[in-house]
């Protein structure tokens, strides 16, 4: 196995491709799984798995377009996505204890539908 530097992390490469530092095989495919879980339903209906994998990733990136442009996407039932907004603040060091400017950021957040609180 060998270790390549990118940045400020490591990444490894082993058996399963290229992860980052800190992340065992284990944990790399059950983030895989669920991508795979749609794949696999999506070849069940007759798509080929090139195919299926393809329609996944178009989902994918149609939500991220749509987030993009007007901030929330919704699927009735399943649940909806919606830009959150986080102010600049003044964090701290936790080595030094200094002050630090935390610039302001956006992130996705996601909110159940009925019918997936129901089926859990």
């Amino acid at each position: 196995m060998r270790v390549l530097a990118f940045g400020d992390c490591d990444a490894s490469i082993g058996i399963g491709g290229l992860r980052p530092r800190g992340r065992t095989a284990e944990e790399e495919r059950k983030q895989k799984v669920s991508k795979q879980i749609l794949v696999d339903a999506l070849k069940k209906s007759g798509l080929r798995s090139g195919e299926a994998a393809e329609a996944v990733d178009t989902v994918i990136a149609a939500i991220g377009k749509e987030l993009k442009k007007t901030q929330r996407f919704g699927l009735p039932g399943f649940g909806s996505f919606h830009v959150s907004k986080r102010a600049a603040r003044t964090g701290r060091n936790p080595r030094t204890g200094e002050a630090i400017k935390i610039k302001a950021s956006k992130g996705v957040r996601f909110k159940a539908g009925a019918k997936l609180k129901s089926s859990l």
